[in-house]
């Protein structure tokens, strides 16, 4: 399974609203992604450069012990997920939703 997949399953897993993903939902675009990064996405970088570095830790602390063969939190999710990857035709892809609180659905007063 990719990494950043596996980063995906675990980041929702956990709540990880300022991790990878939660920061791209947010707009953010890493040096190594093709878009251009939006000031209000530079800003929300910014913002959360040290919740990224804590999730990235905790992240690949679970993804390392489960690719080892150990049975760490959320283990499940990451077998359902490699299941789903696995069963993927060639040149197939899957089309995931974040599922967590964006910065644009914190702004937005509660109806």
């Amino acid at each position: 399974m990719p990494r950043d997949l596996a980063h995906f399953v675990l980041e929702a897993a956990l709540g990880l609203e300022r991790g990878f993903w939660g920061c791209v939902a947010d707009g953010v675009v890493f040096p190594n992604m093709r878009h251009q990064q939006s000031a209000a996405a530079r800003q929300v970088l910014r913002a959360c450069a040290e919740a990224l570095a804590v999730a990235e830790a905790q992240v690949n602390a679970i993804h390392f012990a489960w690719r080892r063969g150990e049975r760490p939190i959320h283990a499940e999710q990451l077998d359902a997920m490699l299941l789903r990857w696995e069963a993927l035709d060639d040149g197939a892809s899957l089309l995931l939703e974040w599922p967590l609180a964006t910065a644009r659905d914190r702004r937005q007063p509660p109806r």
